[in-house]
């Protein structure tokens, strides 16, 4: 997983999203040129504008990329939920290139800054600008930011004294949701150009060689309707969580899920965890109608460590795992997989719960694609008397608990995870017992939002 998997178009052909590193030296380059156009600064201002991987250790890199260009044309630090003390939040080096220019993204950058410190639980933020900004100053006093003199102590480089200024924040009013977790638009169709592009925009963030997927992927959204083919492993860890994905966001008339032994389709040739990146990113949205029981994440960082955990840990190992070419290599990687379910088996004690909060969201559904495809198709090549969900009596719950989600599973998928009596697509078929375990429903005492009780 990236940092984030969190995107929002801020204007026509401009996505704001995290940084890659591998784009650091860009976002630096292009803040060269945003501070030294129309401006000046000192030497020893020029030379901070470069030292973002020093920076990144306390903020967090948003850029805005212009589509049709890939380059980055603003952006602007925000700091780490851990840097936020006392309810006192900033953000710095906000900067828009002369080629971006004229599209209100400085105005958008300073509003996502603000939900941003709002989201994080601050009640005020506070920043500093060299006095000749006069232009950021005007921008500052439109988002409601007040001047405080007598805080106007500090002098740096050059001899200037810095302005203050600071802004009262209001306590949201409803879910705690940030703009760039909110995403598209509710009023936005499912699928339209945009959602296709912002789609495209994020396989991968890091630079696209000429005849990379993204560049296959372009070409095919700015040329037609038809579908792309997507061909997928079944016995993959990971295509469970693709097939969900899809269908939950309505994408389902836009991809095709072919399985990997049709020759004769033409695939898109993209990693399968950067389609699922991608698939989250799009899918981050408020009010999604396709999936009412699906949430955002409120609890942004813990739901990433978990993310980080399922696909490294247990995709990863599964992976490793099948295609070991020793029992002692595939023994190494099982235990692992078996001490993450461990963990997570505790974690989950309360029947109620969730990976994150008391509501389902993205996170519980890539945990939910490995447990069923891992019980019922992956552990037979573990070996003999391999563990399976239910020796875990929490994730096993849990697990059945989401299979009775409201949009979670469709008929088109349990065939592929072996819950059809006929051999799966990939000619497995699980235990006659485990099937109709897995197919019991769940029963819980008290509703909760989305689950069929």
């Amino acid at each position: 997983m990236s940092t984030s998997v969190s995107a929002t178009l801020v204007a026509p052909d401009h996505l704001l999203r995290l940084a890659h590193p591998s784009e650091y030296e860009a976002f630096g380059n292009m803040l060269e040129d945003a501070f030294t156009s129309g401006c000046w600064i000192t030497d020893e201002y020029k030379a901070g504008l470069h030292s973002i991987t020093e920076r990144a250790e306390a903020s967090y890199v948003w850029v805005v990329e212009q589509l049709s260009t890939r380059s980055l044309v603003a952006g602007v630090l925000t700091p780490h939920t851990d840097r936020i003390r006392n309810g006192v939040s900033t953000f710095n080096i906000l900067g828009v290139a002369a080629a971006g220019r004229g599209r209100g993204l400085g105005h958008k950058l300073v509003a996502h800054a603000i939900e941003e410190a709002r989201f994080n639980g601050a009640e005020t933020i506070s920043i500093n600008s060299s006095p000749h900004m006069t232009h950021a100053h005007q921008l500052y006093y439109n988002h409601g930011f007040v001047r405080r003199i007598e805080r106007e102590t500090k002098v740096v480089d050059g001899g200037q004294r810095l302005y203050s200024f600071e802004l009262r924040l209001e306590p949201p009013t409803g879910p705690a949701l940030s703009s760039v977790q909110r995403g598209i638009s509710q009023d936005s169709p499912i699928l339209d150009q945009t959602l296709r592009r912002n789609i495209m925009a994020a396989l991968p963030f890091a630079a696209r060689p000429e005849g990379s997927v993204a560049q296959i992927l372009e070409e095919d959204f700015a040329g037609s309707n038809a579908p792309l083919v997507l061909k997928l492993d079944p016995t993959a860890p990971e295509h469970l969580v693709i097939r969900i994905l899809i269908r939950i966001l309505g994408l389902s008339e836009d991809f095709e899920l072919v399985a990997k032994e049709a020759a004769s389709a033409a695939p898109v040739g993209a990693p399968t965890e950067a389609i699922i990146e991608a698939l989250l990113t799009a899918s981050i949205q408020e009010g999604n109608p396709n999936a009412a029981w699906l949430v955002a994440q409120t609890a942004e960082h813990e739901a990433q460590r978990l993310s980080a955990t399922i696909s490294e840990d247990l995709v990863e190992g599964a992976r490793r795992a099948v295609a070991a070419e020793s029992d002692e290599e595939r023994e190494a990687y099982a235990r692992l997989i078996y001490a993450r379910l461990g963990v997570l088996d505790a974690a989950l004690a309360d029947p109620e719960a969730y990976l994150v909060g008391t509501r389902a969201s993205l996170v519980d559904v890539q945990l939910f694609g490995f447990l069923a495809l891992f019980d019922l198709t992956l552990r037979p090549k573990f070996g003999w008397g391999a563990a399976s969900i239910r020796d875990y009596p929490n994730l096993w719950r849990y697990a059945r608990k989401l299979a009775q989600l409201d949009g979670l599973l469709a008929a088109s998928d349990r065939p592929w995870i072996g819950l059809s009596q006929a051999p799966n697509a990939a000619g497995v078929s699980a235990a006659a017992e485990l099937i109709e375990a897995w197919d019991i429903p769940y029963r819980i005492h008290e509703p909760i939002d989305g689950v069929l009780v």
